[in-house]
């Protein structure tokens, strides 16, 4: 149970963290063509690691900055006394990517044929409770980049978010704020002030409402219930009349005086609507597990499931015993260790979807293991 179940009757919500407000690249070219992409080399990088969330406001909305003033605040926010490195902006540009702690980020430049430099970053998808964050700083030539995202590079936009597209997605980021705050007290005026007419909210359990499918479900938390949550990691993809936002939002929830932390990530459609409002068009949620505690299973039990599965000729996967761990590998992939989620049930670590299910034959001994996702198995036979 969590606070988007209880104030919108199942209709749980949004996901949690840090905040690095990128500008989606706009891809260039006609008929659906996009430039080639180069991978843009890092000529140094600085990482750092378990900040606290409230400095991770430092770090640039554009994911970069090109001018002295900003590198300065950034580097005071996130290095502290360390000296400053020498950057030459005239020909040199900086690149950050954030993400929650534990998980690790590279900014991942690329640089197409027009010019148009990309900043993706990617990172690993460790579940967090989003106490605090990681990051990347990393150094690159300019030499050749006309734009950002398709926008022309201007001193203090990206390490301040100045311009209208920044402007505009910090209202946005404001506006979605609110209306995770209306949640609790169940206030239907801020959604309903918000909300475009013929809006729809795709939730984490599969249903579809209509605006007033969602204002009807809005109602306060019972008594005995205290929750908030609040906006996280953010992305945006700004076009014309159009904004996109992505973020990660942490639900902090009492029940009864026992606390309960959900994290859930949310994607905002907002568009301007023609009397030059922006109103929220459509969301999609989806629920971010945390990680599972792994059961205490006898030592000795776990000898019944070393072996060989096999799903086809020449696919298996191969069960071992080391001590009290146990591991598996599939043909060509990593090895990979398996925790006890309960007897002859495993899951891996870091894993939200699929289990590892051993099962036995009417003499008790593991017959095949069924790989569980989403419900649905895939069944491996022991052959060995």
């Amino acid at each position: 149970m969590n606070l988007f179940a209880l104030a919108f009757a199942r209709s749980a919500c949004l996901v949690a963290l840090v905040a690095s407000l990128g500008l989606v690249p706009v891809e260039a070219g006609g008929a659906g063509a996009s430039p080639a992409q180069v991978k843009v080399p890092l000529e140094q990088t600085w990482s750092g690691s378990n900040l606290p969330l409230d400095v991770q406001a430092a770090a640039p909305p554009g994911l970069y900055v090109a001018e002295q003033a900003g590198w300065e605040r950034l580097w005071r926010a996130w290095r502290g006394g360390e000296a400053l490195p020498k950057v030459d902006f005239d020909r040199e540009l900086i690149l950050v990517c954030t993400t929650v702690s534990p998980n690790s980020c590279g900014v991942n430049p690329t640089l197409d044929e027009e010019g148009d430099l990309k900043v993706d970053p990617a990172g690993t998808l460790i579940a967090s409770d989003a106490k605090t964050f990681n990051y990347q700083i990393g150094l690159i030539d300019r030499t050749g980049v006309k734009s950002i995202a398709g926008r022309p590079i201007t001193p203090g936009v990206g390490a301040q978010g100045a311009g209208p597209d920044g402007d505009i997605v910090a209202r946005l980021k404001g506006a979605t704020q609110e209306l995770l705050d209306a949640i609790a007290p169940g206030d239907r005026a801020v959604w309903q002030r918000y909300l475009a007419e013929g809006s729809i909210y795709a939730d984490e359990e599969g249903r579809v409402l209509t605006k007033d499918e969602l204002l009807k479900e809005l109602t306060p938390l019972p008594a005995g219930y205290v929750g908030s949550i609040k906006i996280g990691e953010t992305r945006a993809l700004a076009q014309d009349d159009v904004v996109v936002l992505s973020h990660r939002d942490r639900e902090e929830l009492e029940l009864y005086g026992q606390k309960i932390v959900t994290f859930f990530h949310m994607t905002n459609t907002w568009a301007r609507q023609k009397d030059g409002q922006w109103r929220l068009v459509s969301t999609q949620v989806m629920a971010v597990p945390n990680e599972r505690k792994p059961a205490a299973v006898d030592p000795k039990s776990l000898g019944a499931y070393v072996g060989e599965y096999q799903i086809a000729p020449r696919v298996t996967y191969t069960v071992t015993r080391e001590g009290d761990r146990l591991f598996g590998q599939r043909t060509g992939r990593p090895r990979e260790e398996l925790l006890p989620l309960c007897t002859d049930v495993f899951y891996r670590k870091g894993v939200w979807r699929g289990e590892k299910v051993f099962e036995r034959d009417t003499q008790g001994r593991v017959a095949r293991m069924l790989d569980r996702r989403e419900n649905n198995d895939l069944v491996w036979q022991k052959v060995k």
